[in-house]
């Protein structure tokens, strides 16, 4: 029998299955007695004192990563606004201790989950998963995952805690009911090279303990019920992949040059420093997006300016001598984005989020400018202004940048006085009007995430309009080739780093609208490099040529396709 789900970690496993559920907590949405509030107080406390006990114990024998992974955690578990709503719901609204961490945890959540942002519904959803291992401590429900031998985890969801205090080693593939491509649980599989599926619905509930199951991490297929012919296709596909694997390894130093000489510089896209170890081992030409929210999801580096200072540090240290890293400046936002990352309606999109979050909240704002400008020292650092409409509010942004960096000089502390300055280009406005954009900065890079959604109207998170958020849209392609043909004449370098650049198969097209960089997964870099070395800068300019004459999506996607065929 097949599921099919989403693939998050790539890779091939055929094993046992273990199945790990979680138990159901019932809470009983009535109003306490209040001698009995100290009691539910001390429960609350007692249960967030273990569970934080759990991730300290995991803390000290966790590698630096992790530690930054499972600190995310604690963070969420140690928030004193958290805290104390969880306390006022008992004090002054009478709940039990399990309906005061369901209450705030789901407020919590709701505010994370409105959002527009995959990054922060991803983080929702973990807060919701911790909120839920905490009523299981209060409830006494808790279980602890225990693989006493090799399996494939099959789970309604999964704890980065869970993960990480059972034997790793024996975990040989994970099938997740839910969950998502940007999860904690996602950047420790892939670290740990553990095929990853999730959004397999309720597998958890139909697989049995002990059966054997295939997992596909390239294509999202879990098979249960396996036959002989299904471990004969597996093992197949396992050789091959294992020859592919070595093939790709081989060529990591090989730079990505075109048949025809073109030089097509392959980035990273990085979150926090996970991700950089991949990128210089795959043969990254730098680092095209550094994603610095993660920090700023942390409370305790909120206002620890030091640690934020080292992280910016360690992450160009690291690059020395590879290539250059580009800090994208905060990007998220509603009016209390740092305490309930949201508004009260969840509407992030087009309300007070990233550079207009930043020149609102300029202490915020500032902070982050003399952190990154600090570890410019290393000289290959560039920053970049995210959500950036138009060339005034650019140049708004340019001036108090530039007045943070007087300070520094009157200060005396050394920074790269030619530190390179990009936008994103991810706004219609922005995009329309990029030739004006241009002269004001050393790069661009276009996000084609949100250019998408804002085009077209259609946002990418909503199931039943996702069928209409297509990257390969007229409108969205034509915009492209604005953006590439400003950079080209005020010879400025245009960069692509949302998901559309990580589509090996939309590669050709994006190099012959004029794309000569490109910023993808980590994971993605060798196949991207390969791809660029088998394909002619001149073929792949007919073929965005005859695709922006196309009147079609269905047109566009059969040219793209015929020409991707041709060259298999």
């Amino acid at each position: 029998m097949n599921d099919i789900g989403v693939p998050v970690s790539e890779g091939l496993a055929f094993n046992k299955a273990f199945v790990y559920r979680h138990s159901n907590i019932k809470v009983d949405h009535v109003a306490i007695d209040e001698k009995n509030i100290q009691r539910e107080k001390d429960l609350y406390l007692n249960a967030k004192g273990e569970l934080l006990e759990e991730y300290y114990r995991l803390l000290g024998s966790s590698l630096r990563d992790e530690k930054e992974i499972l600190d995310a955690h604690v963070s969420f578990l140690s928030d004193p606004d958290f805290r104390d709503s969880i306390i006022d719901y008992i004090e002054n609204h009478s709940h039990s201790a399990l309906w005061a961490v369901e209450a705030a945890g789901n407020k919590l959540v709701a505010l994370l989950e409105g959002s527009e942002d995959e990054y922060l519904r991803e983080r929702g959803r973990e807060l919701n998963d911790l909120k839920i291992r905490l009523m299981e401590k209060i409830s006494g429900t808790s279980s602890t995952l225990l693989v006493e031998e090799d399996s494939i985890i099959v789970a309604d969801y999964l704890l980065v805690s869970e993960l990480l205090s059972s034997d790793v080693g024996k975990i040989k593939g994970i099938a997740l009911d839910r969950g998502g491509k940007t999860s904690h649980i996602a950047i420790l599989a892939r670290a740990f090279n553990i095929p990853l599926v999730v959004g397999l619905i309720d597998l958890s509930s139909r697989c049995q303990s002990g059966e054997r199951i295939i997992i596909n991490g390239f294509d999202g297929t879990v098979i249960t019920k396996v036959d002989k012919q299904e471990i004969a296709n597996y093992k197949a596909l396992l050789k091959e992949r294992n020859k592919y694997l070595r093939e790709l390894n081989k060529e990591a130093s090989k730079p990505s040059i075109t048949t025809d000489g073109r030089r097509i510089m392959i980035k990273a896209n990085v979150e926090g420093l996970q991700g950089i170890d991949t990128a210089i081992s795959s043969g990254a030409d730098g680092v095209g997006l550094f994603r610095t929210e993660f920090i700023f999801l942390r409370k305790e580096l909120l206002n620890d300016e030091m640690r934020r200072e080292e992280i910016y540090e360690e992450a160009s240290e690291k690059m020395e001598g590879v290539g250059d890293v580009i800090f994208r400046t905060l990007d998220i936002g509603g009016d209390k984005a740092l305490d309930g990352m949201g508004d009260e309606s969840g509407a992030l999109t087009l309300g007070m989020r990233s550079i207009r979050f930043c020149m609102k909240n300029k202490d915020i704002f500032h902070r982050q400018l003399v952190s990154i400008l600090k570890a410019s020292k290393h000289k290959n650092t560039a920053i970049m202004f995210p959500m950036i409409s138009s060339r005034d509010e650019l140049k708004e942004v340019l001036s108090y940048f530039e007045s943070v960096k007087d300070e520094l000089r009157e200060k005396g502390i050394e920074f790269d006085e030619n530190i390179r300055v990009g936008t994103m280009i991810e706004v219609p406005s922005a995009a329309m009007t990029a030739d004006l954009i241009a002269p004001l900065v050393d790069f661009m890079s276009v996000g084609t995430n949100d250019l998408i959604q804002f085009s077209i109207a259609v946002d990418r998170g909503k199931d039943t309009l996702s069928h209409l958020y297509e990257p390969l849209h007229p409108g969205v392609l034509r915009l492209l080739k604005r953006v590439v043909d400003a950079g080209a004449e005020n010879n400025v370098r245009v960069a692509i780093c949302g998901e559309m650049a990580s589509e090996i198969s939309y590669l050709p097209l994006l190099i012959g609208l004029g794309f000569d960089e490109l910023s993808v997964s980590a994971h993605s870099i060798l196949e991207a490099k390969r791809k660029v070395r088998s394909l002619s800068y001149l073929e792949c300019k007919r073929l965005a040529d005859a695709v922006l004459k196309r009147r079609e999506i269905s047109e566009i996607k059969k040219e793209i396709s015929d020409f991707n065929e041709r060259r298999a």
